[in-house]
């Protein structure tokens, strides 16, 4: 039983979390979310970026990872057209010179826009 005990706090303490991040975008308006490796690293350092919905093999189809010319530096880009009230974005950044991976999540938070609710309802209604 002891051993069982400690062989799983050795488990547990070895399992890193994911670092999360929160953001808000308002449905219908234009978002841009800043993605940075010292964010994730120690220092600035070039990484190549990807990202996924959680659990998702894809990113939601209004919503893009956008290169910068400075590797170091990715952006979330999109205007957000869903019905879902929240969305978490699993982002990867790998480290160009060691191979370093990190990961990190975005929950990015969905407000509905007043304008295009207000737009939606007359459309319905008429």
């Amino acid at each position: 039983m002891q051993n069982t005990l400690l062989l799983l706090c050795a488990v547990v303490a070895g399992v890193s979390t994911i670092d999360t991040r929160q953001t808000d975008a308002r449905k219908g308006q234009f978002f841009v979310y800043t993605l940075h490796s010292a964010a994730l690293f120690p220092n600035t350092v070039d990484v190549a970026w990807s990202a996924t919905l959680k659990n998702r093999p894809a990113l939601p189809s209004w919503l893009h990872l956008v290169p910068s010319r400075h590797k170091a530096l990715a952006y979330l880009v999109g205007t957000p057209v869903t019905g879902a009230r929240q969305v978490t974005v699993h982002v990867f950044a790998k480290r160009l010179d060691t191979y370093e991976t990190k990961q990190q999540y975005i929950v990015i938070s969905l407000a509905e826009d007043g304008t295009l609710s207000s737009i939606r309802t007359v459309f319905m209604a008429g």
